[in-house]
């Protein structure tokens, strides 16, 4: 039987605030630049007129990049916690993360099997943020600016989930964006 929006929604917070609680741990031992000073200097010299726009946005960019230059395995930690949180665990338990089986739900392959590691990722792409996460290790080495391009795609990821939240809500068989991308569906296990 297909889940409700409410339900999947109630397990995705759940689930979110393990990886809130595992990331406010990990920024304990990060060692971020001082953003806020630069973006104070930064922000002063552009209204004083010191700088151009064009000027503000590169310097902007240059500053965003080096702090996540500088704390880049916080990036990789995210991915690989997602990657195993959200992908892994679920493989090796009947389709569900902490969060689903607390709400008895479960993610399910279309044919009612077991849902693969590739769909379970493909489907973790869009609704956990691990397209954005690849992405901006990604965009650190383009050679545009740095926070165009991640406010940009941050922008394109909230979409996303939104899309993805709509989509459960008024399809008949509740399956957002990320579920027929990972070729899934989620029930109820009661």
């Amino acid at each position: 039987m297909k889940t409700s929006l409410i339900k999947r929604v109630k397990a995705y917070l759940i689930d979110l605030c393990f990886l809130g609680i595992a990331l406010f741990a990990l920024s304990l031992f990060s060692s971020p630049i001082d953003i806020n000073d630069k973006m104070n200097t930064l922000n002063s010299d552009y209204l004083l007129g010191n700088i151009s726009f064009n000027e503000y946005l590169s310097s902007t960019g240059e500053i965003y990049a080096e702090n996540d230059r500088n704390n880049i395995w916080i990036n990789v930690f995210n991915i690989i916690y997602i990657v195993l949180y959200f992908v892994v665990f679920p493989y090796y338990n009947n389709g569900q993360t902490i969060g689903k089986k607390i709400l008895n739900i479960k993610v399910r392959s279309m044919g009612n099997k077991e849902a693969s590691l590739l769909q379970l990722f493909l489907r973790s792409l869009i609704i956990t943020g691990l397209f954005y996460l690849i992405f901006t290790l990604i965009a650190l080495m383009l050679p545009f600016n740095y926070f165009i391009l991640i406010s940009v795609f941050g922008f394109l990821q909230i979409i996303l989930v939104i899309i993805c939240m709509i989509m459960v809500f008024v399809r008949q068989d509740r399956r957002g964006l990320h579920d027929l991308i990972g070729g899934t569906r989620v029930l109820n296990t009661k």
